[in-house]
């Protein structure tokens, strides 16, 4: 079994029988694990926002309300690039990961209170656990925990001699099990102590983050590069192999699967979007079986990760520069929103109120009613492509402009710097 160590770097362990049997012991030992955490979980402080796109299952959906007005309340310029969206703590500390390999620790107002340095770039938004602890993945193979102030808890290497890159945000049980997809074709599960549990071979790049559903099922998509296929798979927490897997066929070899899944467990529908040249297509697949409920076509591609709003309304960002909401049960159109900007590169999010953000290649974020009407927006001098955070009736936003904005309910002022 290959396990790290506190503060050090994976090391190798004891090959053959005792491998297979410290294995069982471990996922034993989950099952104990499971009991205890789920008598304690109702004592913690959860986080609102706890991964890329609020929950596990990738929603979107945040149970907090938007900011009614648009204004900037502070603004944080990092050192290096951010493509990805910060996460929050349950105490209110903002967590935002760089393309420098810096993952930053703010306090509500803005101001730092540390910074961790990886061995490589962060292309993804860091997850949390029930403790308030943080996962994330570099570009090298890395996968690191850290404690809520900034020390190492662990740090475990991917197999040595493939692309190891992680791109997607890790999906965090409640039992503290990481699931980490890399660019080697392979999903990983990491024990609470870091150590591997197994690894899935996948047939082509996962460039998104896995699901969970309420069971811990884990799911993950990427394309089959062989044949250009859509293939979505489906695992149990506990085993490699797949319950099923999912293939679509998608029109050519240009197909890309850049989005990651969402899974709608009132309706048991995961939904997913595709990318080509020139079309898009979403899915939506029964979490059972793995069977298609619909496919809908758009007439450009989805980088978009879909959102999913308390009545079962998907929406979807597209190439075309629009905003879909579709019908979760058949994916009829219901509204289509123009930003009035060539392409929606990120992902929306939806407020508890069922109203929607999401921001432009123009620099330009939409605050959007449930009806598909412009309640305000808001532009910056750089493209937002990451998806905004709801949280405390705050807007939190990245732009490639290095910088993370902070709209909320009562400030006046545009996009500009906070002088500090």
């Amino acid at each position: 079994m290959t396990r790290g160590t506190q503060g050090t770097e994976a090391t190798e362990g004891t090959q053959g029988a005792f491998t297979s049997l410290v294995s069982l012991l471990s996922l034993l030992s989950l099952v104990s694990l499971v009991a205890s955490v789920s008598a304690l979980l109702p004592t913690l402080a959860l986080a609102d926002t706890l991964t890329f796109h609020g929950d596990y299952q990738r929603t979107g959906r945040f149970p907090a309300a938007g900011p009614v007005a648009p204004g900037v309340l502070w603004k944080f310029q990092a050192a290096g690039s951010i493509v990805a969206s910060p996460v929050i703590g349950p105490d209110g500390t903002v967590y935002l990961a760089g393309t420098d390999g810096r993952l930053y620790a703010l306090t509500p107002d803005g101001s730092k209170k540390w910074e961790f340095q990886a061995e490589e770039s962060l292309f993804t938004t860091p997850s949390l656990d029930a403790w308030g602890r943080l996962y994330f993945g570099d570009l090298d193979g890395w996968f690191y925990s850290l404690y809520p102030d900034g020390s190492l808890r662990w740090k475990y290497r991917l197999a040595e001699g493939t692309d190891r890159r992680i791109l997607g945000s890790p999906a965090v049980s409640p039992e503290g099990v990481s699931f980490v997809a890399a660019w080697n074709n392979q999903l990983y599960s990491i024990s609470p102590d870091g150590g591997l549990l197994w690894q899935a071979a996948l047939n082509g790049l996962p460039t998104g983050a896995p699901a969970l559903d309420g069971l811990g099922n884990v799911y993950v998509a990427c394309l089959d590069s062989s044949d250009a296929q859509l293939a979505v798979y489906k695992f149990t927490p506990i085993s490699p192999t797949p319950v099923w897997t999912c293939r679509e066929p998608l029109w050519n070899s240009s197909n890309r699967v850049i989005a990651s899944p969402a899974i709608e467990t009132d309706r048991n529908n995961l939904y997913i979007g595709t990318c080509t040249n020139t079309a898009g297509l979403v899915i939506a697949l029964d979490l059972t079986d793995g069977q298609v409920v619909f496919r809908k076509s758009l007439p450009k591609g989805i980088l978009s990760s879909p959102a999913i709003r308390d009545d079962g309304i998907v929406l979807v960002g597209c190439l075309d520069g629009k905003l879909y909401a579709l019908d979760g049960q058949n994916g009829a159109e219901r509204w289509v929103y123009e930003t009035g900007a060539p392409y929606v590169f990120g992902s929306p999010a939806v407020d508890r109120q069922g109203n929607a953000y999401v921001g432009d290649s123009d620099g330009t974020v939409h605050a959007i009613s449930r009806g598909g009407q412009r309640l305000w927006k808001l532009t910056s001098d750089a493209n937002v492509e990451s998806a905004p955070v709801v949280d405390g009736g705050r807007l939190y936003v990245t732009s490639f402009d290095s910088s993370l904005y902070v709209v909320g309910r009562n400030a006046n002022r545009r996009w500009r710097e906070r002088r500090r």
